[in-house]
């Protein structure tokens, strides 16, 4: 039996952090995409649904909050959803929106935050998708 593979799709409109972030990602063993527009990311999540969508909140072009509200209202928490934002407000490092966002993590990001919540997200998946 083969070991499963994670996939994550990453939303943020800055190219060096999005391509950055799928790059350690991969290296972390996960199958991960990068997206620069919430309309692209709701698209490619009807194509193939992710286990983890990590959001940048603050786009410049698009709505990531409409879209976080839109993938959690059609998909409840079967799509596990971190936020990572260089853009923090006071409370952020506790929940950006916590009706939407699974966790909340302030850029620049620091690794072991990120994996905790990898392993959270892959402890309240289920594996049968």
């Amino acid at each position: 039996m083969s070991e499963r593979v994670w996939n994550a799709l990453v939303v943020d409109d800055f190219p060096d952090a999005g391509e950055a972030l799928v790059a350690w990602l991969t290296l972390e063993g996960w199958r991960a995409e990068y997206i620069t527009s919430a309309e692209a990311a709701l698209a490619r999540i009807d194509a193939q649904m992710p286990d983890v969508l990590i959001i940048e909140p603050y786009l410049r072009h698009g709505s990531a909050m409409a879209m976080a509200a839109h993938v959690r209202h059609r998909f409840g928490a079967a799509i596990w959803m971190v936020a990572v934002t260089g853009h923090p407000r006071v409370g952020d490092a506790i929940a950006y929106e916590p009706t939407l966002f699974d966790r909340t993590l302030i850029k620049p990001g620091d690794a072991q935050q990120l994996r905790a919540a990898l392993r959270d997200a892959q402890s309240r998946s289920p594996c049968s998708r």
